[in-house]
């Protein structure tokens, strides 16, 4: 599915607040770009095959430079939460596998308890 219309100007909205200095919410990027009801829920949108098509023609690599550039940076806290941003998109960020490894511990002893 291609993107529609209203889904490229989304994304062309998206790509302007980004560099903002006062980025605004999702809704109301939607809502500047022609959605009306559904600015409330924008996930609708941004999930949608079509803007997931859009995100897929972003380039990886420069966004994982720019971060790593922040990274190496002196202010601790950019570098900070650059490192943090760094491992969530290599997904190698500790949170989810946490979780994941807290329910196979969990569903190990309820077995364990069972038998």
């Amino acid at each position: 599915m291609s993107p529609t219309i209203k889904q490229k100007k989304v994304f062309a909205n998206m790509l302007a607040n980004v560099s903002s200095p006062h980025p605004q919410p999702a809704g109301s990027i939607l809502a500047l770009s022609g959605y009306k009801k559904i600015s409330r829920q924008p996930s609708r949108i941004l999930n949608s095959k079509g803007f997931q098509e859009l995100l897929a023609e972003i380039n990886d690599n420069d966004i994982l430079q720019r971060f790593y550039d922040i990274l190496r940076d002196d202010d601790k806290r950019a570098s900070i939460q650059a490192g943090v941003e760094l491992l969530k998109l290599k997904d190698r960020y500790p949170a989810g596998k946490l979780k994941l490894g807290a329910i196979e511990q969990r569903d190990k002893v309820l077995l364990e308890d069972s038998i």
